[in-house]
């Protein structure tokens, strides 16, 4: 792999003393040619996270999963997409802050970072926003989700509508 890199680099130094576009061109192409030809795996990736997936949303398609059915708690990105979906809802008048939601069992049992929600306590929806955004808590980002929509699969679904 090394020897490969070598070989781009050299390559990546010849193309930008070539005056020639036809010439730059060329060379650009071999560029492009010699990372692919000396890589054995061009999708053989391992990224130093738990677990991944790229999905190309137009045709359907996986290009590139690490440990795609491991469970784990939502990440900060999921939390601030539910956030924007709340606020979003609060926005338009289809929820307000001062809802008093009931936390179910799911919520209260979600794992990682919490707000350390009860099954059956009443909160305010206002206090379940902060919960998640200052707390970063994993079970009032879940109640938040519920209280917005209640089948968590549409609640999904709505992620990659924004």
């Amino acid at each position: 792999m090394t020897y490969c890199f070598q070989i781009i680099c050299s390559l990546v130094c010849i193309v930008r003393f070539f005056a020639t576009l036809q010439m730059k061109r060329v060379l650009f192409f071999l560029l492009v040619f010699c990372s692919f030809a000396f890589s054995e795996n061009v999708w053989a990736v391992h990224l130093p996270v738990k677990a991944a997936i790229l999905y190309n949303m137009t045709n359907g398609k996986i290009l590139f999963q690490q440990n795609p059915t491991m469970r784990i708690p939502p990440a900060s990105l999921t939390k601030v997409m539910t956030l924007c979906i709340a606020l979003d809802d609060v926005k338009k008048g289809k929820i307000s802050l001062k809802k008093k939601v009931t936390i179910s069992k799911l919520a209260a049992n979600t794992k990682g970072s919490s707000m350390h929600l009860k099954r059956g306590e009443r909160v305010s929806f206002s206090k379940l926003l902060v919960g998640t955004a200052v707390a970063s808590g994993n079970d009032a980002a879940t109640a938040v989700a519920q209280a917005v929509q209640p089948n968590l699969k549409k609640f999904v679904a709505l992620m990659t509508e924004v």
